[in-house]
């Protein structure tokens, strides 16, 4: 799935309740895109998730390192 479409869900993920806990106001900007976070684990996770599953995409050079 790409993740234009994943984005484009409608579900409650994890992280917009993350959102919800620090302010509602958060949660609705960032389930209207306005904005966009991704931590260090999320980057990561994604690293994980394109290395194994589509690895027609994953480009090294591409990679900058990730501090946990």
């Amino acid at each position: 799935m790409s993740d234009q479409n994943y984005y484009a869900r409608e579900e409650i993920s994890n992280s917009d309740l993350g959102e919800l806990k620090v302010s509602p106001r958060r949660f609705v900007m960032r389930k209207q895109r306005e904005m966009q976070t991704k931590s260090a684990a999320m980057e990561l996770g994604t690293l994980i998730h394109t290395f194994a599953l589509e690895p027609d995409r994953f480009i090294m050079a591409d990679i900058e390192p990730v501090c946990v």
